[in-house]
């Protein structure tokens, strides 16, 4: 017998809180208190034997942030993408910090998950093994994306950052869950522009609280670089104890320019996210979406180059060319 409407929205709503929750999390214990219903009467809508209310449905798709579009407009064309910032503009560096932090546990806590990872710079998680580098790049997006007005006019300091502890703990642990999580990443040689465009814009309008900080950011891009190179070198991630983590395979991509596009990929769920606004992120879900972006990413890897374990050869000379760039750029004097 065919599902009604309403049951296969359920069953699909329910499928996708499942993906979002540890394995270890009890289903009904979490959705108790929030239909405010009876443990009987809750398992007799998870078996199916009474059906969810729409008002119940409305519940738990905004709780769990899920967008129920891609479950009524089933259209090859018609993809649902959310967009957190639209209803939750970013307020502050650690806000923005937490909803990755959440992302990478949801991913964590899919069975055998890789992460998919292609970008025109340096991929976002490798800033936060650099505490200055970490708070630069989150100040350039407090000014220039999120419009925070306690950064309008401040100057970079990073011994007064706000919320330097809290954001410092974030980014520590952010780090701990990608070298976590097994990943194929696409880097570009011109992964640094971005960061030493913005090292410039910020020196040439006088906007270092400290003299040495320009210098101090070169220095820890080119940390950055080697930890890269030695990391694409072992085939895995090292966090910064020098503990090896997960599996990393790495490709030169010369050819596709992009921005952020990533997936996470398991045995049961794909999940597909974009930076639009950088650092802001979109994501989707959609079957049609995610199948679009793997086929993307292959065909990516086709056309790239293997760096990691026994592509040594273009490995030298990727890292030897970003190494370059950088000891030439250091020789510029700062305004």
């Amino acid at each position: 017998m065919q599902k009604s409407p309403q049951s296969a929205l359920a069953s699909h709503l329910i499928k996708e809180i499942r993906h979002r929750l540890p394995e270890n999390m009890e289903l009904a214990k979490n959705l108790e208190p929030l239909l405010e219903v009876g443990r009987s009467a809750l398992y007799k809508r998870l078996r199916g034997a009474l059906a969810f209310t729409p008002d119940e449905l409305v519940v738990l798709a905004r709780h769990f942030q899920i967008s129920m579009d891609k479950f009524v407009l089933d259209q090859p064309g018609i993809v649902a993408l959310e967009f957190p910032v639209l209803t939750e503009p970013v307020h502050s560096s650690a806000a923005f910090l937490s909803r990755v932090e959440q992302q990478l546990q949801v991913a964590l806590n899919l069975p055998e998950p890789t992460l998919f990872y292609a970008s025109a710079e340096i991929p976002l998680f490798c800033y936060f093994r650099y505490p200055e580098l970490t708070a630069f790049k989150l100040y350039m997006w407090s000014r220039t994306t999120w419009l925070l007005p306690e950064f309008e006019h401040q100057k970079f300091s990073f011994s007064n950052f706000p919320n330097k502890t809290e954001i410092l703990k974030r980014s520590e642990a952010i780090l701990r869950h990608y070298c976590d999580l097994p990943s194929c990443e696409f880097w570009t040689l011109h992964m640094l522009e971005n960061t030493l465009n913005q090292i410039d814009f910020l020196a040439y309008e006088g906007g270092f609280a400290e003299p040495e900080m320009a210098k101090l950011l070169h220095e820890q891009l080119g940390s950055l670089i080697s930890w890269q190179q030695q990391m694409a070198e072992r085939g895995c991630k090292i966090d910064n104890t020098n503990r090896e983590g997960a599996k990393l395979l790495v490709y030169h991509n010369e050819i596709a320019h992009t921005n952020n596009t990533l997936l996470v990929q398991s045995a049961t769920h794909r999940q597909a996210f974009f930076t639009f606004d950088n650092p802001n992120f979109g994501t989707s879900s959609s079957p049609v979406f995610c199948n679009y972006t793997a086929d993307w990413f292959n065909r990516l890897q086709r056309c790239s180059i293997r760096m990691s374990r026994e592509g040594e050869k273009q490995r030298f000379r990727f890292f030897e060319k970003l190494q370059h760039r950088l000891f030439l750029k250091s020789k510029e004097p700062f305004f």
